[in-house]
């Protein structure tokens, strides 16, 4: 949506408002109008992308996000770049960040190289992988890569 406004000089922010609520559907509009408690009126689209955003990650269940991404396995014919997209898509619902106060480190990266490692029906990517000491996921796709 953001990306829209830009390429297509959308700056007047009632005008983006009314696209907003114009794209996202009635279900969505519905659901929108009961999390504002029936006022949506004049309130500005941050505060209305705001409640949405609160709604759906309350929603959230990271445990049962994580479970589906350490389900993923490489398919047959699957090329590892597809897996490992197929796995980092899975990874936004899970929270792979940092906890502590100011640390805001994501640790996708490393739980995907650690799945490419663990589960590739490739033994000679798993035995390369593990001579390193402690590989990036680039350096495993390059190793999948050969």
């Amino acid at each position: 949506m953001e990306l829209h406004f830009i390429a297509n000089k959308v700056t007047d922010v009632k005008v983006q408002r009314a696209c907003f609520l114009s794209w996202i559907g009635t279900e969505t509009f519905e659901l929108l109008q009961k999390l504002c408690d029936n006022d949506i009126g004049e309130k500005s689209l941050e505060d209305l992308v705001s409640k949405l955003n609160d709604h759906f990650v309350a929603k959230q269940h990271v445990l049962a996000a994580r479970f589906k991404f350490y389900s993923i396995r490489m398919k047959s014919g699957q090329i590892h770049e597809k897996w490992v997209a197929e796995q980092r898509g899975a990874a936004k619902e899970c929270a792979f960040i940092c906890t502590k106060q100011g640390c805001n480190e994501s640790f996708v990266d490393s739980h995907i190289r650690d799945m490419v490692i663990m589960h590739t029906p490739y033994d000679k990517v798993r035995s390369s992988a593990l001579k390193k000491q402690n590989p990036t996921l680039d350096e495993v796709m390059q190793i999948a890569a050969l």
